[in-house]
């Protein structure tokens, strides 16, 4: 299902540019959709892998894997009383972000290997062209894919310990969105951020 959703990857691959390797579908599943945010690097044109600044990684010129920091600025600016840069620590918060970032054209009823979510709960708007698809994600050893049409998690490039990093991930019967740490062998879904 990696031309519907995207490839999942490990936090080292995310953080390391030109790290998804070759083939067509990188550009796809890298450059899919884009929101921009503000964000303003400590040097935007260096090409260098500065976590702390979102860094390159994998993702084209000209974006950067996003920071936690940015994942917040994204959620606050989509839901106007979230106050997402405002949490600590882990768990659901928000209202409706999820919701609001969410796609809009699938729902319960299509096949989660079409991209569809699997519970109308709380069904995407898509009001910012976000898209959002619910691949799931792998495990450490990439043996089992698992929560594919219920969640989509993204890497942030903010480490927290040599073995975790922060992300974010949405589920098909919230609204809202989780904020967590997960080991950085998982693979999870990314999305790059315009500099």
């Amino acid at each position: 299902t990696c031309n519907v959703y995207g490839a999942l990857y490990t936090w080292e691959t995310v953080m390391s540019e030109n790290g998804a390797g070759t083939g067509d579908w990188v550009e796809t599943s890298v450059a899919k959709n884009y929101v921009t945010i503000e964000k303003t690097p400590s040097d935007p044109t260096a090409n260098v892998n500065n976590a702390e600044d979102g860094g390159r990684g994998i993702c084209l010129a000209g974006y950067h894997v996003p920071t936690d920091q940015d994942w917040a600025n994204l959620l606050d600016n989509v839901e106007s009383n979230g106050s997402y840069t405002a949490q600590v620590g882990p768990g659901w918060f928000g209202a409706d972000a999820g919701k609001i970032l969410k796609s809009a054209s699938t729902y319960v009823g299509a096949d989660p290997a079409d991209g569809s979510w699997a519970l109308t709960t709380s069904q995407g708007t898509d009001a910012f062209g976000f898209g959002m698809l619910p691949p799931g994600s792998r495990d450490s050893d990439g043996s089992s894919f698992v929560d594919q049409g219920n969640k989509a998690l993204f890497w942030s490039s903010s480490a927290t310990t040599a073995s975790s990093a922060w992300f974010r991930q949405f589920a098909s019967y919230y609204a809202n969105s989780y904020r967590n740490t997960n080991r950085r062998s998982l693979g999870l879904s990314v999305r790059c951020v315009k500099n």
